[in-house]
């Protein structure tokens, strides 16, 4: 499905949810009612319904008449699940300017992850985004300080402080809510650029949308890639709050967990870079985040696109590296793909699933031996050196293995073991890919085949 047919689909069940919530928790044992992906056999189907929470599940034959959950209401089929106690994520580089997904802490011990930076309406000054149970962790309230990558006080003095907590928010009282949330106020002259570490410049917000692929970078499992499950379910954390309208998030095939200890505070974002929710707690399976509108009105904030939106104030205690071979590649596949809209098509399909592939070589043993098997990590040395080196021809050939089977054998292995949106890719996009390789041995010449390929479908996000 296209990314407009998911939202319409999404925005559908949105409006039949009140009513199908109004019959469904009429049942006994019902305690909660979401919208999302339906799962079968404890695998996700593409199928979208009513997810009806109990505490327990029960076979059919054990219940009551008037506990048994209807397969369809109002036209769309339920799926019954069972309750989960979310862990919330709390668990070390220094990063000077400040980005989203590096390491904060308080200075109790409790860590976390800095999600991104932000900007108050109110007042134009621009903040750190992440969690409560990360900022106010044991005891720490407005006025305090928080640290990157901590905060380490003595009686002398204060390292690695970046600014000061400026607001939370939290369900207290037994009374279920929206956001585990906090800002902090950077103090003067704390450099800061509008990006995530390892995913790039962030370009704003929108909803998140059920079986849509979304990234996020966390201080402890680093970038992960997931499938938004649903949208609007009630969870349940393990430390007493309850909440409503969250976002839940399964990994990838092969990859074991989307998020873990320490991750808390990370924003999660979908394949153009833009926000769509904030992590607040996982298990060994699913997360659970706020959606980030509920997040923008409880703090009175914007998420702006852009690296020109939020300063930059350039530490001269850290200087920036120069770019690596891998960043010049990078740079120049996105510069020079942009210029058309074949190669923008191209382009996009290298945003959205380049990390799923890096999980996949990294984690699934059938795609890393077809990887290493087939030459995959020598032929890349090769397109980094012709990056660098306008006089360097990538080969055709390595110990026996031509770029073409390379490529091939990949679209293959990739099509067996990927997601439903990565196989579509592939079959939109793998001839006219393995048509470039083939034909020329610099990168700007495959570059520029890419960009004026007839073949190259745009493939619709």
């Amino acid at each position: 499905m296209t990314r407009d047919e998911l939202i319409a689909r999404q925005e559908r069940l949105q409006q039949l949810r009140p009513q199908a919530e109004e019959i469904l928790m009429k049942i006994p044992g019902v305690i909660g009612i979401g919208i999302g992906l339906k799962e079968t056999n404890n695998a996700l189907t593409d199928e979208g319904a009513f997810r009806v929470y109990v505490d327990r599940k029960k076979a059919r034959t054990d219940l009551p008449a008037d506990q048994v959950i209807p397969d369809e209401v109002l036209g769309v089929k339920t799926d019954v699940i069972e309750m989960d106690i979310t862990e919330p994520t709390a668990d070390e580089s220094e990063y000077r300017p400040l980005k989203g997904g590096i390491q904060i802490g308080n200075g109790t011990g409790a860590l976390g992850t800095l999600g991104c930076l932000a900007r108050r309406t109110s007042d134009g000054a621009t903040v750190a985004l992440s969690n409560h149970h990360v900022m106010f962790a044991l005891g720490k309230g407005v006025g305090d300080e928080i640290g990157q990558p901590n905060l380490s006080e003595s009686c002398c003095c204060t390292c690695g402080d970046i600014g000061t907590i400026a607001a939370g928010s939290i369900p207290t009282g037994g009374v279920a809510g929206r956001v585990d949330g906090a800002i902090a106020t950077l103090k003067s002259g704390m450099g800061s650029v509008q990006e995530i570490n390892l995913i790039g410049v962030i370009a704003g917000t929108t909803q998140a949308i059920f079986g849509e692929t979304v990234r996020k970078v966390g201080r402890t499992t680093g970038l992960t890639t997931g499938t938004v499950t649903a949208v609007s379910d009630p969870a349940s954390s393990s430390s007493g709050p309850t909440y409503v309208n969250q976002v839940r998030v399964a990994p990838v095939a092969g990859v074991p967990k989307f998020s873990d200890n320490g991750d808390s505070g990370s924003v999660i974002v979908n394949a153009s870079n833009q926000v769509v929710a904030l992590l607040w707690g996982g298990n060994t399976g699913p997360s659970v985040a706020n959606n980030i509108a509920d997040v923008l009105a409880a703090f009175g904030i914007t998420i702006p696109a852009g690296v020109a939106v939020v300063d930059f104030v350039q530490d001269t205690s850290s200087p920036i590296e120069p770019p690596t071979d891998r960043e010049i590649l990078l740079r120049r596949v996105q510069r020079t793909l942009r210029q058309t809209e074949p190669g923008q098509a191209v382009l996009n399909v290298v945003q959205e699933f380049r990390f799923e592939v890096m999980q996949l070589i990294q984690n699934n043993r059938a795609v890393g031996a077809t990887w290493q098997r087939k030459q995959g990590p020598a032929f890349l040395a090769a397109f980094f050196r012709s990056a660098k080196e306008p006089h360097y021809r990538i080969p055709q050939e390595i110990d026996g293995v031509s770029i073409q089977n390379l490529l091939m054998s990949m679209a293959t292995i990739l099509d067996e073991h990927g997601s439903p949106r990565l196989r579509q890719a592939i079959s939109h996009h793998a001839i006219a890919i393995v048509e470039a390789a083939t034909k020329h041995d610099k990168v700007d010449g495959i570059l520029e085949q890419l960009t004026n390929n007839a073949h190259a479908v745009a493939f619709n996000n």
